[in-house]
């Protein structure tokens, strides 16, 4: 290891010293993290070497390579808990659980086994249908739409979480039509070529009617039917409270007995016992107060009393 020294963009030689002391720890840290982690060959079940073999940690994409003469492998790792998958053609997958300490470099031989040979060797009887219809279903506002119903003839497919749906289809024109409920239905055209499946995008909108009518007209619908029970009710209370203020007048008291009953009150409706002649005769004949007649109390003739006694009668 070497240092630039004696120049102005780099520390002074005297200060040096200082500066290996203050950084020695941390160098010692970075070198010591290159011997942990995992290292090991890839045999099968034969004791032969796996060239081809593949490593993947934490199902990453980074793939390590072994090498290409003994299938030697040597991964670094910080320490922690790792699972370790090993691929090679013709082989079963091989997964290694591994806990990586510090400062240590764990060795794993690990052991693939062969798969039988009809596998992966037996002829392929049909050839693989690549043709077909592929795509997304869309709303208006171009958000996915999942589970939507895609037909096209006999066939027909849903699409996924990401709104994507796959139909595999011979060469040929078809009529594609998508469905998603609360949205209209959208139908396609589609020709299908033989080299690559035909791409569509559908995009659904919103269904905005409601009991086969649109949104706004079923708002004023329900509006108007809803004044209109409202005025019948309004104008069935007015002709109830007319008809309760009416009855609520003067009449008759009813003719039952009650703990109030008054005799004297009770005569004064009825009719007289003499008929309709006997209440003539009380209404015609007039009334005449006592005050009303003058007469002389030094008089005491007959006639006079006579006529007194008749008044009075």
């Amino acid at each position: 290891m070497s240092a630039r020294l004696s120049c102005c963009h780099f520390v002074p030689i005297h200060d040096v010293p200082d500066l290996w002391m203050s950084s020695l720890s941390s160098l010692m840290g970075l070198l010591s993290s290159f011997t942990q982690g995992v290292k090991g060959r890839v045999i099968d079940d034969r004791g032969e070497v796996m060239r081809e073999a593949r490593i993947q940690v934490n199902s990453s994409l980074h793939e390590y390579r072994v090498t290409s003469n003994l299938a030697y492998y040597n991964i670094i790792l910080p320490p922690g808990s790792y699972q370790l998958q090993f691929t090679c053609r013709h082989h079963e997958v091989a997964l290694v659980d591994v806990v990586v300490t510090p400062k240590v470099m764990l060795e794993y031989t690990v052991v693939m086994k062969r798969l039988p040979v009809n596998v992966y060797s037996s002829d392929i009887q049909t050839p693989l249908k690549l043709t077909g219809i592929s795509g997304y279903v869309i709303d208006s506002g171009s958000h996915p739409v999942p589970n939507a119903n895609v037909k096209v003839q006999n066939t027909s497919g849903a699409s996924d979480m990401e709104g994507f749906f796959w139909i595999p289809l011979a060469q040929g024109e078809y009529t594609v039509h998508a469905e998603a409920e609360g949205y209209n239905s959208v139908t396609k055209l589609v020709s299908v070529m033989s080299h690559a499946a035909s791409k569509v995008v559908f995009k659904l909108t919103r269904d905005q009617q409601v009991m086969g009518l649109p949104r706004l007209v079923f708002i004023f619908l329900a509006g108007m039917v809803g004044m209109m029970f409202l005025g019948i009710f309004l104008g069935c209370y007015l002709v109830c409270k007319r008809r309760k203020l009416s009855e609520d007048g003067f009449s008759l008291l009813s003719q039952r007995n009650s703990f109030f009953d008054d005799d004297e009150e009770k005569e004064l409706f009825k009719t007289p016992l003499g008929g309709l002649s006997e209440s003539r005769k009380l209404v015609t004949h007039a009334y005449h107060d006592e005050s009303d007649i003058e007469y002389d109390d030094n008089s005491d003739s007959e006639e006079d009393l006579m006529i007194i006694d008749s008044v009075k009668k």
